[in-house]
């Protein structure tokens, strides 16, 4: 009688048991055909990673969600960050593994975008130049000051925003603001009401140090591109040096009277 009392009770836990498992495998059947909330699309484009290629000078910064902290020699700089330096200090940052922009003293530039394919820079003061080639051969850099867009795609050029108007100069290669106005080597753009204003690229003491610097350094570059001769460099060098007393007169702004005809 024991006996029966015990094989009644398995057999009633093995029934219980197997409608348990039955429940869960019909709660796990519904929850799946219940539907699911809509998820958001993972993007695929990789993303592009700037990193600091060296550090001339003890004063630069970087800026991440309003935290700045000293820049450091092969940190990485992502999207929304702000790279800046001060006084006697130079930053070179590696946009691609072909291609370097250098920072100027006293400059703050902020990388709005940078993807596999494509860069957003903004100058937001002072002065950089950079050499671009191309990495994948469609690539697209975007480089701001003031209220202008430059697009270039392999270029080399410097960017100087120290007062109320962006100076653009192409060295070599060419670009466009706003897709519309081209900006070709040798030549410089000033902003006047939003709109980039063309004119050849002349040597004078208009142009900064660090323009005329950079300028020299490419000397090679240029002349290689019929840009700027070898007098051009020579006289590139003079100004930079101060050797230079007095403009041209071609350069002048008074200019001598035309004598009368005879």
């Amino acid at each position: 009688m024991q006996m029966k009392k015990i094989k009644l009770i398995a057999l009633i836990l093995v029934v219980i048991t197997a409608l348990a498992i039955a429940a869960c495998s019909s709660d796990d059947d519904n929850a799946e055909q219940e539907p699911q909330a809509p998820q958001a699309p993972v993007s695929t484009e990789r993303r592009r990673t700037i990193r600091i290629d060296r550090i001339e000078g003890n004063n630069a910064t970087i800026t991440r969600d309003s935290d700045e902290s000293n820049a450091r020699r092969l940190q990485n700089i992502r999207a929304g960050n702000s790279a800046s330096t001060g006084e006697a200090t130079n930053m070179y940052l590696n946009l691609n593994r072909k291609s370097l922009l250098k920072m100027d003293g006293h400059t703050e530039i902020t990388l709005d975008k940078a993807s596999a394919r494509s860069l957003t820079l903004t100058l937001v003061e002072g002065a950089f130049s950079a050499d671009i080639m191309q990495e994948h051969g469609n690539d697209t850099y975007e480089f701001k000051a003031g209220d202008v867009t430059l697009t270039i795609r392999g270029t080399s050029l410097i960017i100087e925003y120290r007062e109320e108007s962006p100076l653009f100069i192409m060295l070599v290669g060419s670009g466009n603001f706003d897709r519309r106005t081209s900006l070709e080597a040798g030549h410089m753009a000033t902003v006047e009401e939003g709109k980039a204003v063309i004119e050849p690229l002349v040597l004078s003491y208009a142009l900064s140090d660090f323009v005329l610097d950079e300028i020299i350094k490419r000397a090679e570059l240029l002349k290689e591109n019929n840009v700027f001769t070898q007098r051009d460099i020579e006289y590139a060098i003079a100004l930079k040096r101060g050797e230079i007393k007095e403009l041209p007169v071609e350069l002048s702004e008074e200019l001598p009277e035309t004598p009368p005809e005879p």
